[in-house]
């Protein structure tokens, strides 16, 4: 029963955005706990070091979140990072060591994505809002509505359609969630994704694919075509609605360069720079809202975070915490260096998980959606 818990999970936090819900919180704090004990009992640890390294990381955020001033805006934070790491070292050391198990999780992540998009074109047929964000919103709350969240989703998702085995299925699948990616206006999902892709194409070509690789050109043909037939739909059923213009938005011109190109920078700046004031713990789990404004230099221009999941580290929780953090994936990269039959990185699930992964740290270097 244990290898349905992350599927499980997943299932919760796309019903209810996770870091505004206090019953999914306490869920994922039962999960801490039965994952715990578990660990503690089976005695099946195997790889020592990725384990210290997140109970370190773990140990002091809670440190951080300890000492900081802003405690209040950090026990949600700090709780989900420790139901989720830990949750991580159970299910990597137990149940998703078998391929079986795995492939479980894939094809749960895939329908879920292919739920995301069904839903998401529903939204932008229905509601007054010009992006669609899925399950990422509070139907009652139009302010809590995240669709960059909707978009790191399907870089996590996506690939793994790859290994549907029916190329009419697949081809359906793959048009319905890049109409999708295309609707929520994500750009940096966008950039990212069109660079998965070109990488599988490079990647199906080698493995000799011709029909999967022809239903990957017929279905960009055909998801661009129905994002600009759903766009002027849109502006005919709600024209009081104010239009996103798709030129501006997915070429950074305009006022776009303005809001979003140079926030960027200004928060990456500006977090370089408080990091300086606390560097050992730094000011508290979610704390980038709260201390920000003392340097803001653009008014309005503040965000619940840096828009960057390293520069949120460091500043919120110090460089002792940032240094294990960083250690984890210098380890896992490390790891995928030492493995000497390159064959084994080349089959289809562990090539797409490689993509799927990276995809996502990429997307955290330019945003952060992640508390969901």
């Amino acid at each position: 029963m244990i290898k349905y818990i992350l599927p499980a999970t997943i299932a919760l936090t796309l019903l209810n955005n996770t870091i505004y819900n206090s019953k999914a919180i306490l869920l994922l704090i039962i999960i801490i706990i039965v994952s715990l004990f578990a660990l503690i009992l089976r005695k099946e640890i195997v790889n020592l070091k990725i384990t210290s390294l997140v109970l370190t990381f773990l140990g002091l955020s809670w440190l951080s979140y300890i000492f900081s001033s802003t405690a209040n805006l950090g026990v949600y934070e700090v709780t989900l990072d420790s139901a989720v790491w830990i949750l991580f070292i159970y299910l990597v050391h137990n149940t998703y060591k078998t391929e079986k198990n795995y492939l479980y999780l894939v094809y749960s992540l895939i329908l879920f994505g292919l739920l995301q998009s069904t839903l998401g074109i529903f939204q932008f047929l229905t509601r007054e809002e010009s992006r669609i964000a899925g399950s990422f919103l509070s139907w009652h709350n139009h302010r809590e509505y995240f669709p960059n969240a909707l978009g790191l989703f399907f870089l996590l998702t996506t690939p793994f359609i790859y290994l549907i085995k029916k190329n009419w299925l697949f081809a359906s699948v793959f048009t319905l969630n890049t109409t999708a990616l295309l609707l929520s206006f994500s750009r940096g999902a966008l950039i990212i994704f069109l660079l998965q892709t070109l990488i599988i194409v490079f990647y199906l070509i080698y493995q000799k694919q011709q029909k999967k690789l022809l239903a990957v050109f017929l279905g960009f043909i055909i998801a661009f075509s129905s994002f600009s037939l759903l766009n002027n739909y849109k502006q005919n059923i709600f024209p009081e609605t104010t239009q996103i213009n798709i030129g501006e938005k997915y070429t950074f011109s305009g006022t776009e360069r303005i809001t979003s190109l140079n926030e960027r920078q200004q928060f990456f700046q500006g977090s370089l720079t408080l990091m300086q004031e606390k560097p050992l713990l730094g000011f508290g789990p979610n704390s980038f809202s709260y201390v920000y404004p003392q340097i803001q230099p653009l008014f309005l221009a503040n965000a619940p975070h840096p828009h960057n999941w390293i520069l949120k580290i460091g500043l919120e929780r110090g460089i002792l915490t940032l240094i294990p953090f960083l250690l984890i994936f210098i380890y896992l990269i490390y790891s995928l260096g030492t493995i000497q039959n390159r064959k084994i990185l080349l089959q289809p699930i562990n090539f797409l998980t490689i993509l799927s992964v990276s995809g996502a740290l990429l997307h955290n270097l330019m945003d952060f959606n992640l508390n969901f």
